[in-house]
């Protein structure tokens, strides 16, 4: 039986190549339960931002929001982006329109930015991605949300040097 041939080898970024680290990312405490955030890690924005707001109800705002966006994904499939995600926790809290749109694009920055400092790229993931490239033609593909973000990490992790092409999500925080 002959091996098959392929023009191309895509791998998915988040899952296959990398791994997102939820375990590294601090705990808050929210209505008594300690969760994993990146909260914990850019929190001090929203206190500076939103003097009086308080990290713990912004913190509810998102979580409900993301359920109700992660409900409408699977109706819609469609993914909205993370600086949607912190517009309506903004709306929710009543925060005036003109700030909830200033605001959310740079929480949404911040929350990439942590994001990407919680990915890994596991040495047997690396041997598979260069074993493939000796083979032929790769490249990523992504849904995140943020392009700068999946570029970051690309660079980081030395993965953008080791594929043909990229293909990434067309939207931005």
């Amino acid at each position: 039986m002959s091996r098959p041939t392929y023009r191309a080898v895509f791998f998915d970024l988040f899952g296959t190549l990398i791994r997102f680290e939820p375990a590294l990312l601090p705990k808050i405490v929210i209505d008594g339960r300690r969760r994993p955030s990146t909260l914990g890690i850019w929190g001090g924005l929203v206190e500076e931002t939103l003097p009086g707001v308080g990290l713990e109800a912004f913190a509810r705002a998102v979580f409900a929001v993301s359920l109700e966006l992660d409900h409408e994904r699977t109706t819609t499939h469609i993914e909205r982006p993370s600086r949607e995600r912190f517009h309506r926790a903004l709306v929710r809290l009543e925060i005036p329109a003109g700030l909830a749109h200033e605001l959310a694009p740079l929480y949404a920055r911040a929350h990439m930015r942590a994001i990407a400092d919680i990915t890994r790229f596991p040495a047997e993931h690396a041997q598979v991605l260069a074993d493939a490239r000796r083979r032929g033609a790769t490249a990523v593909i992504t849904n995140l949300d943020d392009t700068a973000t999946a570029w970051d990490i690309l660079g980081r992790h030395g993965i953008r040097s080791a594929v043909s092409y990229s293909v990434m999500r067309a939207a931005d925080v």
